[in-house]
């Protein structure tokens, strides 16, 4: 089985973007969404500033959905087409079609949203609502318990865009499902920092005849990311 990276490399890249990382909760309709030669930003207002940030593609289309817009008619406009000219400081510039119905969209929301930004781009776009459990919080509260399972070995972890994931196995918990066909217990762990997907810690059955691991998880346990509406505030959180 491919192993991905090993654990310490993974909880070497959770910490840098732990301290990498900045979360927002912003009126949309104070966002600004620009397109440039083949770039889009999205500025971010605080209270006496502001943040103009990258938008990498999971944020796109995020924002894309929390406007109302479908993906392909997004993507067809996307960098392509000039709607009107505007001035600005004096000069003419040619907006994007994409930039023209984004931002007429986020102006008429009434509502908050949270704005996960890491190394100075805009991550992700979730409801006001999402609760932040995040990849360093949960393996600084899991490592110390596997590490307290004898022989506990890490058969897999890789950290995506998106998620990350563990599979942890002991060889004391091991046994013959037929002749020459021998399983070890473990647990998957996987968890995403931007919406796709729950807190997961699920048992597993670890099938050492199989070269790349077999494994069956039916049971276990999930958290969402779902918490109290910060109401109130506008500005960084977490």
């Amino acid at each position: 089985m491919k192993t991905g990276i090993t654990i310490d490399q993974l909880k070497e890249k959770i910490k840098d973007q732990k301290e990498n990382s900045r979360d927002f909760i912003i009126p949309p309709n104070l966002m600004e969404y620009s397109y440039s030669r083949g770039v889009d930003r999205l500025i971010l207002p605080l209270k006496n500033s502001e943040i103009d940030t990258g938008i990498l593609p999971i944020a796109r289309e995020q924002l894309v959905d929390y406007i109302g817009v479908p993906r392909n008619f997004f993507n067809s406009i996307y960098g392509a087409g000039e709607a009107i000219s505007t001035e600005d400081s004096g000069t003419l510039r040619r907006v994007p079609l994409a930039e023209t119905m984004v931002n007429a969209l986020l102006a008429a929301k009434e509502d908050k949203r949270m704005v996960r930004t890491i190394y100075g781009d805009s991550r992700a776009i979730l409801s006001d609502r999402y609760k932040c459990l995040d990849n360093f919080d949960i393996l600084s509260f899991i490592l110390p318990l596997l590490g307290e399972i004898p022989d506990v070995r890490f058969e897999s972890t890789q950290l995506t865009e998106s998620k990350m994931y563990i599979r942890a196995v002991t060889p004391r918990l091991e046994a013959d499902v037929a002749v020459g066909d021998t399983v070890q217990a473990g647990l998957i762990i996987s968890n995403s920092e931007i919406g796709r997907g729950s807190l997961s810690v699920s048992p597993m059955l670890y099938r050492l005849s199989c070269l790349n691991g077999a494994v069956f998880n039916t049971l276990g346990s999930r958290a969402r990311h779902v918490g109290v509406q910060f109401a109130d505030i506008h500005g960084e959180v977490c």
